[in-house]
């Protein structure tokens, strides 16, 4: 049996409860509620039914590393010690999105920037040469959570956000994100079945 791991998911500010019950649904283990996201625990067939099966996720993010750092050099020397070699390979691409908050890293792209630069020259130290990155449609999108000097490196699980859902090509002006869309009618109670039945009678 595959082993159960920490899952974070993200969602629209209000729909916290609404995104725990749809991941509930489908069997997550110990789910609780943050700040516009839930975290749970369960195996990567729970991932990808997230990804395909819940209206009010935004993002499926998997964990992957944590430690500490105070300064870019610290996090330079502990990305560099992973091996990311093992993780994807030099004719694959990969971009890194950087949230920080604290007085440790105060700039986000700095912080990104910090962890690119440890990737591509631990392939050069390697192979001699780097993979590329490509922020549009990468083979392994990494996200950066750096909050004070606690940091956590996360596998994006789902690639473009999931409100996109792939099948809208071109949008007219502001429309409605399909999360926070889904999420509202979740909220008002409405069920389809007791709407055609009263129409009905």
């Amino acid at each position: 049996m595959e082993d159960n791991y920490q899952l974070i998911t993200k969602t629209a500010a209000g729909l916290e409860d609404v995104l725990a019950r749809e991941i509930k649904a489908l069997g997550a283990k110990n789910v609780r509620c943050m700040h516009r996201a839930v975290i749970c625990e369960g195996n990567k067939e729970l991932m990808y039914r997230i990804n395909y099966e819940v209206r009010t996720a935004l993002k499926v993010l998997k964990p992957f590393k944590n430690f500490f750092a105070k300064n870019p050099d610290d996090l330079y020397k502990q990305v560099k010690e992973i091996n990311w070699c093992e993780l994807f390979r030099t004719d694959q691409t990969f971009c890194v999105d950087a949230v920080t908050s604290g007085r440790f890293f105060t700039h986000s792209q700095y912080a990104g920037l910090t962890v690119k630069d440890a990737i591509v020259d631990q392939f050069r130290d390697v192979y001699g040469f780097r993979p590329n990155v490509n922020t549009l449609n990468p083979d392994l999108r990494i996200n950066l959570h750096i909050r004070e000097d606690k940091v956590t490196i996360l596998f994006d699980s789902s690639g473009e956000s999931l409100h996109h859902r792939g099948y809208r090509k071109q949008v007219d002006k502001a429309p409605m994100n399909e999360v926070l869309a889904a999420g509202l009618i979740q909220l008002s109670g409405f069920r389809r079945a007791t709407t055609a039945s009263s129409g009905a009678s």
